[in-house]
């Protein structure tokens, strides 16, 4: 999917008037106006205002998917999460799910303290087996790990898939159930799609 981030306003023979689309604060407002936002500023996940709106636009996607944001039964697994928890971090602040930070580069000892509700893995998702007895969403937000091959390493009755994608496409045999463009987000690969439930057998990937 693209979205022109522009529009011809005006043209004639000596000049074009061109309107610049520009991305929206309102993943900063947010974050400024919630209870939790001292908090998660102070952990240091976030290394600028571009990761904070790729977070918070992954957020936005678990809303519109009409998950229950209390339902301490949900996990995330945020694969290509970066050198620091940011995007688990900004679900266990804004949300009761426990969530997986996974990240080979991911680092354990830094600025940002013990968040309650996450668990962080140094390591790429090929190498992990995470296994739940309840509902899981899958969060690649710029993740450089195949979808396909993350699926194949998490294992529960229930998954589903939040991917904004970057270097590395979409490889799923399953068409998304909403594709936008989430102008929130500070980045210019800001397509959001949602997979409200990963049809596993079709995909040949174990339960």
């Amino acid at each position: 999917m693209s979205e022109a981030n522009y529009t011809v306003q005006q043209e004639n023979a000596s000049e074009i008037s061109v309107a610049i689309k520009k991305p929206s604060s309102r993943y900063v407002d947010r974050l400024l106006k919630s209870k939790c936002g001292p908090d998660l500023i102070a952990s240091g996940v976030f290394p600028n205002t571009k990761e904070l709106t790729e977070s918070y636009a992954c957020l936005r996607a678990a809303e519109k998917m009409g998950e229950d944001l209390s339902d301490r039964t949900i996990q995330t697994v945020c694969v290509g999460d970066g050198s620091t928890p940011r995007t688990a971090a900004t679900f266990a602040f804004n949300s009761g799910w426990f969530n997986h930070s996974v990240d080979p580069q991911l680092k354990l000892h830094g600025m940002h303290p013990i968040i309650h509700r996450v668990m962080m893995h140094p390591d790429k998702i090929e190498s992990l087996t995470l296994t739940s007895e309840y509902r899981v969403i899958v969060i690649a937000c710029h993740s450089h790990a195949l979808l396909t091959r993350s699926l194949q390493h998490i294992h529960a009755p229930s998954i589903g898939l939040i991917s904004m994608s970057c270097c590395v496409p979409d490889d799923l045999n399953q068409a998304p159930d909403k594709e936008y463009a989430d102008w929130g987000c500070w980045s210019p690969h800001r397509v959001v799609r949602i997979w409200k439930e990963i049809d596993v057998a079709r995909l040949g990937i174990a339960a």
